[in-house]
């Protein structure tokens, strides 16, 4: 898996799901395959960590965390994934604080 590519997918999904194309369950999907590689495939040498991935994991995270029925309707999930494209498409670092790791990963 090219984790490259993996965030290029990224940044296109969740602009998707701004503009009403792309489903919840298409962002859990999408979130669930990038982990699931990174959890089941740990007897294969990973990629090297590349720079973007603190921004990435943190998106993956937080689609786990706020790609649900309750957090769209309060208006939570579009709000962030809104902030967070921010920093994947603009290359900005997170704001101190803010993280995002591989799975099984240690900070």
């Amino acid at each position: 898996m090219r984790l490259s590519e993996k965030r290029n997918e990224l940044i296109n999904l969740i602009l998707s799901y701004l503009d009403g194309g792309t489903s919840l369950d298409e962002m859990n999907n999408f979130s669930w395959e990038v982990i699931a590689y990174f959890t089941d495939t740990l007897q294969i040498e990973l990629p090297p960590i590349e720079d973007f991935e603190n921004e990435f994991w943190y998106a993956i995270w937080q689609i786990q965390h706020l790609a649900d029925e309750s957090h769209e309707n309060e208006g939570i999930t579009k709000k962030e994934l809104k902030y967070i494209l921010e920093f994947l498409i603009e290359k900005k670092k997170l704001p101190n604080g803010f993280y995002g790791l591989r799975p099984n990963q240690s900070k």
